[in-house]
């Protein structure tokens, strides 16, 4: 880690906080709960994930470019997969939105972090730099699971697009956090797993990063401001990313 920078910005789902694994704990439950006990059930929860990760994806997507609110990516999500699977008749409207607000109010509590994201944090602290979350999720939920896995007290800030009003990757983000935290471009590094949302985003404003690249996707990097890394333990094993 180059020593000049004051703050560390870091994202949080996937880049900490094991969204992959703990989503699909709980959406595993809420299957069981109340979608497979239905006796005309009989697709099997992989291939209910399997449909429900892209319909997910692409709802987010639309939450970032403000077509898509809250309470239409929790409902949509649901019901969108429940179609293609062609068992949406089965639901009512009021189940659906049941069991998508189940999720959410559930999903934080689950406490799988990113292999080595705790060392990574106590690293980080230790050598003094200051630390806040930047992300595009929900705030209650975003400090939910913060606290759950008791980690909220590494931060200075928790900052979310709600707060902000505008989501990553768009340029308002990242100076509205400058703004925020009282810092210069050139004080702060973002850390990060989405290399367009996380580290473009931060790039355009002029703020060095890092790419949290974990599925090891080694696409192309146009920035020389942003450093690839495919395990978070590489910032404590080899901190010097000049």
């Amino acid at each position: 880690m180059i020593k000049y920078y004051k703050h560390i910005l870091l994202d949080l789902d996937r880049t900490l906080w094991d969204m992959d694994k703990n989503s699909y704990e709980t959406m595993q439950e809420l299957f069981a709960k109340y979608i497979s006990i239905k006796p005309e059930v009989v697709c099997s929860f992989d291939e209910f994930w399997k449909q429900y990760t892209p319909i997910n994806d692409a709802l987010w997507e639309g939450m970032r470019n403000g077509t898509v609110d809250k309470q239409q990516l929790r409902y949509e999500r649901i019901k969108q997969t429940l179609i293609a699977l062609h068992i949406d008749e089965l639901f009512s409207a009021n189940q659906i939105n049941k069991i998508g607000l189940e999720y959410t109010n559930t999903a934080p509590l689950k406490t799988n972090l990113v292999s080595n994201a705790l060392e990574l944090l106590q690293y980080l602290k230790k050598q003094k730099y200051t630390l806040h979350i930047i992300t595009n999720g929900f705030k209650k939920s975003q400090v939910t699971k913060l606290k759950q896995c008791n980690i909220a007290h590494y931060f200075k800030h928790i900052i979310t697009s709600e707060d902000l009003g505008v989501s990553k990757p768009h340029l308002r983000f990242f100076t509205a956090t400058l703004n925020l935290i009282k810092a210069n471009a050139n004080e702060c590094l973002v850390i990060g797993d989405d290399l367009a949302i996380d580290c473009e985003g931060a790039a355009n404003a002029g703020i060095d990063s890092v790419w949290f690249d974990y599925l090891e996707t080694n696409k192309h990097i146009e920035y020389t401001t942003i450093k690839r890394i495919t395990h978070l333990s590489e910032l404590i094993v080899s901190p010097n990313l000049s």
